[in-house]
């Protein structure tokens, strides 16, 4: 009976360990591979001030009722020097009254900001004013109100009393410019004593309960601009933050500029005009996302360039790397012959050395893998190499070069989805090849001597974080089902002994 019970111990063993061992897995090395940009919050729309614009039936229905803009909404302080960058607030009661056809009611639009107060001090508050011709607020519309307005608020920020309020109906003349300018009067100031108790002072310009002029449709609109928040202890010092509303809100980064944490875009010759960017119809819609890269070879000044987006990672001699890009030509994209190079366009498998230099790539031209423009769909090309002796870097890159345009038609060409794998030996995560991934393993990658130092190598280990191996085998622990196998051979052969 040695003999079975032989077999049977050594049968239960090696499917314990088939059950446990993990296959040969592949690690992706590329961050943002597919181009994705994440979601960036959006700033104030007018910078240092609180804009809130919305149907005044239905505080939580936003609309666009009021916006920053030059020209007729800036009150220059020096009107011998306009400055075209400078700004005022303009209030739109045109703007979101309706729904397509449906009218949705009056809106609000309200500018606020708040500053930090003492009892007893006496605060000034002044600003600047413009009404249309038509500007239904300014013809005592029942209500219709445009106010300026200032209050002081508790610890807690609360009203204290009731809030000062200027009704600029009273004050304006509709269509002669701004206040104090044309006959037009100055507004009044608010003048108030902080109260006790009083922590903040609030400041407000609103249109309340806006509507549009049906009858006469034209210049309907109204401009506030140049305030002023002072003490009489210190009546030449400012309180208020951008008072002038010429600070703009900071342009949102595009995605090219997001996702160059990662990759290198090179435009040659860098003409600045965006031949290489990011764009949501770009993305391949059978992968996901909602991002990918847009190339026009078409732009002026572009003719007989080349674009190039590429990302380098840490490389190690011996290792097989593939990597892998989807593209897409439209129909009448330059460059699907064989017999041309314009529009050549190639992905890149390059390993470079400790000083960026050039020690072998893998090239292919997608032409010769099948890519025609005339099925403008996306396809999915791949190339293989094994790092040489000095790498220290991988690079991958799609490349399109010689520009040339079409004299008609859709002519872009799009990248998306780019991957570069590595074949995974050992313990995934384990850099220290201990057999176990533990806090030393972060040590080696933060250090940079794990295979992959980027922002996926240390996701690899955090996925991986408290696995074991046996010493030699590319294992984890074994799951539940494979660790009873392995007690139950352990027992068959300990019976055999004692028999």
């Amino acid at each position: 009976m040695s003999i079975p019970w032989r077999i049977f111990a050594c049968s239960l063993l090696g499917l314990a360990v088939l059950g446990s061992t993990q296959g040969a897995s592949a690690i992706e090395l590329l961050t943002s591979g597919g181009f994705e940009v994440p979601p960036v919050a959006a700033g104030p729309e007018v910078p240092s001030w609180t804009l809130l614009e919305y149907v005044t039936a239905n505080p939580s229905m936003l609309v666009n009722s009021a916006a920053l803009l030059g020209g007729v909404a800036d009150n220059p302080i020096d009107p011998l020097n306009i400055d075209t960058n400078h700004r005022g607030l303009w209030f739109r009661p045109f703007v979101g009254t309706t729904e397509g056809a449906t009218p949705v009611g009056p809106v609000d639009a309200i500018l606020s900001q708040t500053v930090a107060a003492a009892p007893g001090q006496t605060y000034t508050f002044t600003g600047d004013a413009l009404f249309e011709a038509n500007y239904l607020g300014g013809m005592e519309e029942p209500g219709f109100r445009t106010e300026f307005e200032m209050a002081f608020l508790d610890s807690g920020g609360a009203v204290i009393g009731s809030p000062m309020i200027r009704d600029l109906t009273l004050e304006l003349i509709n269509g002669l410019g701004y206040s104090g300018t044309n006959g037009n009067p100055e507004v009044a100031p608010i003048v108030g004593v902080a109260p006790a108790g009083a922590a903040s002072v609030r400041v407000r310009a609103q249109g309340l309960s806006m509507t549009r002029n049906n009858v006469n449709t034209g210049q309907q609109s109204a401009f506030v601009d140049n305030f002023s928040l002072t003490t009489s202890d210190a009546p030449t010092m400012e309180l208020l933050m951008n008072p002038n509303l010429n600070i703009l809100p900071p342009v949102p980064p595009t995605a090219e500029e997001i996702l160059s944490e990662y990759f290198d875009f090179v435009e040659n010759p860098d003409t600045s005009t965006d031949i290489i960017r990011g764009a949501g119809f770009a993305n391949n819609p059978d992968t996901g996302g909602s991002n990918g890269i847009w190339i026009s070879p078409y732009l002026p000044l572009a003719a007989g360039g080349s674009g190039t987006v590429s990302q380098t990672v840490a490389g190690t001699p011996g290792t097989a790397y593939t990597f892998s890009a989807g593209a897409r030509w439209e129909p009448a994209f330059v460059g699907d012959e064989s017999l041309t190079d314009e529009n050549k366009t190639v992905i890149e498998l390059a390993f470079l050395d400790s000083e960026g230099g050039l020690i072998d790539s893998v090239v292919l031209d997608l032409r010769d893998d099948g890519k025609t423009a005339a099925a403008n769909s996306w396809t999915t090309h791949s190339v293989t190499g094994t790092a040489p002796t000095g790498t220290t870097d991988v690079r991958v890159s799609g490349i399109i070069s010689n520009f040339a345009a079409a004299e008609s038609g859709q002519q872009s060409a799009f990248w998306d989805d780019f991957s570069l794998m590595v074949a995974a030996t050992g313990l995934p995560g384990d850099y220290n090849g201990d057999n176990v991934v533990d806090a030393a393993d972060y040590t080696v990658w933060r250090d940079g001597g794990s295979p992959d130092s980027s922002p996926a190598g240390y996701t690899l280990w955090a996925n991986n974080y408290g696995a074991t191996s046996a010493p030699g085998l590319a294992t984890t622990i074994p799951e539940p089902a494979a660790g009873l196998l392995v007690v139950l051979a352990l027992l068959a052969a300990s019976t055999r002994r004692t028999n």
